[in-house]
């Protein structure tokens, strides 16, 4: 598992018992995993109590926290490896042993979270289209073409059966609305295809 270099700084600062004082570092470590299952009525601590004379540094530390344990959890890494992780970073035996607990013991939930994320953004599979031509109506007199576009989606059910739904999305646009939706498309395309690193 690779970390970017700002989250490094992060949990190197957060293993850093000058800056994140003990107390502060065990109810970050605490939150953070309901605060990712947004079971947040479990903890009545508010960040804004941690963050009391270095607020920059305890929020960069708590985002560092919430990426470290996502992206453990998306790669299913086991204790062993969470623990080389995380001793990477500096941290002392006393907040390693914490975090690799609260690790051990949410990594479940963490998943069951990511799995149910994953899945539950609709993504487009097929789509079909016809063209119509309006010769005449009781709104107007000009001939002009009409899209009928379809758009077939598929996405996650909310149970946990993990059944999928295939939805259909229809709409009716005229030719410069179609030539707006490609051209965004293809926008869209090529901004993903540039954070990917895609040619």
């Amino acid at each position: 598992m690779k970390l970017s270099p700002k989250v490094g700084i992060g949990l190197k600062r957060l293993g850093n018992q000058n800056l994140i004082a003990s107390d502060s570092f065990k109810k970050l470590v605490e939150i953070s995993p309901d605060i990712i299952l947004k079971n947040h009525g479990s903890h009545k601590t508010d960040l804004k109590e941690l963050c009391t004379s270095k607020s920059d540094i305890v929020k960069e530390c708590f985002a560092a926290l919430l990426i470290l344990l996502v992206e453990a959890a998306s790669h299913d890494l086991d204790d062993k490896s969470f623990r080389s992780v995380v001793e990477s970073y500096n941290f002392n035996p006393d907040r390693l042993k914490l975090l690799t607990d609260v690790y051990e013991k949410r990594k479940k939930d963490l998943r069951s979270v990511l799995f149910r994320l994953q899945h539950s953004i609709p993504q487009i599979i097929d789509v079909s289209w016809r063209l119509d031509f309006c010769i005449k109506s009781s709104t107007c007199s000009d001939n002009f073409p009409i899209f009928f576009i379809q758009l077939i989606g598929e996405a996650a059910t909310d149970n946990t059966s993990g059944g999928i739904i295939i939805k259909k999305y229809n709409f009716l646009c005229s030719l410069e609305e179609l030539e707006e939706l490609v051209s965004g498309l293809k926008d869209a395309t090529r901004h993903i295809e540039s954070l990917a690193g895609i040619k």
